[in-house]
C-alpha cells in the first residue's frame, strides 16, 4: 500500500484504493474510489465530493436498493456523491 503522509492536497482528484492516508487534509477535492482496500488514519476530507466505480459503484447500487442510501444526490446531505 503507499503511504500519503502529512499532505494538504486542495482542489485534485485523488483516488483511495491502494494508499494509506496518513495525517492528511484532502480539501474540496474530487474522491474515487473503486472498492480496494485503503486506509485514512487521522486525515479530514473537507468539502470533497465522492466518485465510486467497480465494486464500490455495485455496493452503492445494494445500498440504494435496500434503502440505506438515498438514490437522489441532493438527499445526501453533506455527503455529494456521483456513482459512475
Amino acid at each position: 500500500m503507499k503511504k500519503v503522509e502529512n499532505q494538504r492536497i486542495d482542489g485534485e482528484t485523488v483516488a483511495l484504493d491502494g494508499k494509506a492516508f496518513v495525517n492528511c487534509v484532502l480539501i474540496d477535492c474530487v474522491v474515487e474510489y473503486s472498492g480496494s482496500p485503503f486506509m485514512l488514519v487521522d486525515t479530514e476530507l473537507k468539502g470533497c465530493r465522492y466518485v465510486f466505480f467497480g465494486a464500490a459503484k455495485g455496493t452503492v447500487h445494494l445500498l440504494q436498493s435496500v434503502g440505506m442510501m438515498p438514490f437522489e444526490p441532493a438527499d445526501w446531505g453533506e455527503f455529494p456523491a456521483v456513482v459512475q
